[in-house]
């Protein structure tokens, strides 16, 4: 029996009888993870757009730099955008970006996986309102937290792809001074185990590929953060005891620069938080938006570095100071999921490319602006993303 190919089948009725079985043979040998017959194949076959075709399927499926092969100048930059973006799909160190960051997904069939360590830290909390200049008050000798995280992306089907997050952390104050013995309620006992666990779906609905001036994808997301509840009230706590369901929109181009990639994408959603109690002051904790941004680029294809950056809001809540003036609220479990916040980080990342399966991602994030947050978080983290599939001939 035939076994179709995941992506974009080769035409079997292309022009030349014997062009015609080769594709049909290549695209075969893909479906059965066989690159290296594939390209035998596609290499005995005489130019024209059946060959043109062949090409950017074995590029799909194998993400190898096989571009050059490929006559038809249009279709060559197609080529280059899908070889860059599939190589850019790495895991962002921005708190709300996902391994399969941009409005890009992996063939059905596919996977990747990321896994990797993060090391952070404050010493400062910003608790203005932010109205003027914020005032920033030091939490003794500050907080750190070491993390590990897991991340699978899989293509469920052309164009549309779901991914599950799963991070584990430690958050320890260096010392438990003035400032946490006036928080109370053992606000900086050291807290660790598993934290909110992400789960989230995105389709594409414009591509690059067939014209469009950029890519989009919309998705959904999941977060489940109940089993955080216990330790809420801590300033050391993983979560604020909530699920919470979201939405987001994902625009990004990408494609070739001398002989390696470029990619650009912007981020944005919004994220309803069921909320855990109310307050005057309306559901807490009340609903959040994000954002995330990053460009990366390289000249060589094992290579790529650029900036990045991410904003996370919640609009409505109370200040800092309003919460610790009010004897009820600062004493209150939901003390720090009833808080106004907003908080703007930006950064960079580095991605080496050691293998046609397996990068090394590396980036740093600190905050340039905060309300009602830390103001000087600095997260430092690396890990390897690899991907699946067939080896390279």
């Amino acid at each position: 029996p035939v076994v179709k190919a995941p992506g974009p089948r080769m035409p079997p009725d292309a022009p030349g009888g014997r062009d015609a079985c080769l594709a049909a043979q290549a695209s075969d040998h893909l479906a059965a993870g066989d690159p290296a017959a594939a390209e035998t194949a596609l290499r005995q076959m005489g130019p024209g757009e059946a060959r043109d075709l062949g090409w950017m399927a074995y590029a799909r499926k194998t993400t190898l730099p096989v571009c050059g092969e490929i006559a038809d100048p249009d279709l060559t930059e197609h080529c280059r955008s899908l070889v860059g973006r599939m190589h850019m799909r790495e895991t962002d160190d921005a708190p709300t970006a996902q391994a399969g960051a941009g409005p890009w997904v992996i063939s059905p069939g596919d996977a990747s996986f990321y896994g990797g360590a993060e090391m952070q830290r404050f010493t400062k909390l910003a608790v203005s309102t932010g109205s003027g200049a914020p005032e920033v008050v030091d939490v003794d000798d500050g907080l750190e937290t070491f993390g590990l995280k897991a991340v699978a992306s899989y293509g469920l089907r052309e164009r549309f792809e779901i991914e599950a997050q799963v991070p584990w952390y430690r958050v320890d104050a260096n010392t438990k001074g003035a400032v946490c013995g006036a928080l109370s309620l053992g606000a900086c006992r050291t807290t660790q185990g598993i934290g909110i666990v992400t789960a989230r779906a995105k389709g594409v609905v414009v591509d690059e590929l067939v014209g469009a001036p950029l890519s989009m994808a919309l998705g959904t997301e999941l977060r489940f953060g109940q089993h955080t509840a216990q330790d809420r009230e801590r300033i050391t706590n993983l979560g604020e005891g909530t699920n919470d369901l979201g939405a987001f929109a994902s625009l990004g181009r990408s494609g070739g620069l001398a002989d390696g990639f470029w990619s650009a994408w912007l981020e944005g959603g919004g994220r309803y938080r069921f909320p855990n109690t109310e307050l005057p002051e309306g559901p807490v904790p009340g609903p959040e938006i994000f954002a995330d941004f990053e460009a990366l680029a390289g000249a060589r294809r094992w290579w790529s570095l650029g900036p990045s950056a991410s904003m996370l809001w919640r609009p409505a809540g109370y200040d800092v100071e309003d919460i610790l003036s009010r004897p009820t609220l600062a004493t209150d479990i939901d003390r720090w999921g009833a808080l106004s916040i907003l908080t703007v980080r930006v950064g960079g990342k580095l991605i080496i490319r050691s293998s046609e399966r397996v990068d090394l991602v590396a980036g740093v994030l600190t905050t340039a602006y905060a309300v009602n947050n830390p103001s000087d978080v600095t997260t430092v983290s690396f890990g390897l993303s690899v991907h699946p599939g067939p080896e390279a001939p």
